[in-house]
């Protein structure tokens, strides 16, 4: 994540919840890690139901789906979810106010 990243997600958390200080905007990177959370839990039950299902043609692209819901996501929104905290914590301007 970059800064350009960082300013349109923090727009982002201001337009949505109104936050303007680093404990709302904390609160809007918890919530970004709860969904991706759910992200994850939704690709590994995909995964477990394609598995049998793969004895059948119809279980590999839900296999595939799983794996791609998992790698792109949860680790990428979990990822930015990690840094958009840091950039809240190292953000001049919130600690200023």
């Amino acid at each position: 994540m970059n800064k350009v990243e960082y300013k349109a997600m923090k727009k982002l958390a201001i337009a949505q919840l109104g936050a303007d200080d680093a404990e709302s905007l904390n609160f809007f990177a918890e919530k970004i890690e709860k969904q991706s959370q759910m992200m994850k839990w939704m690709s590994i039950i995909l995964g477990i139901i394609s598995l049998p299902l793969c004895l059948i043609i119809i279980g590999f692209p839900m296999l595939l789906a799983s794996v791609l819901l998992y790698f792109f996501g949860y680790r990428k929104v979990a990822k930015k979810a990690q840094m958009f905290k840091e950039y809240v914590n190292n953000d001049a301007e919130l600690s200023a106010t």
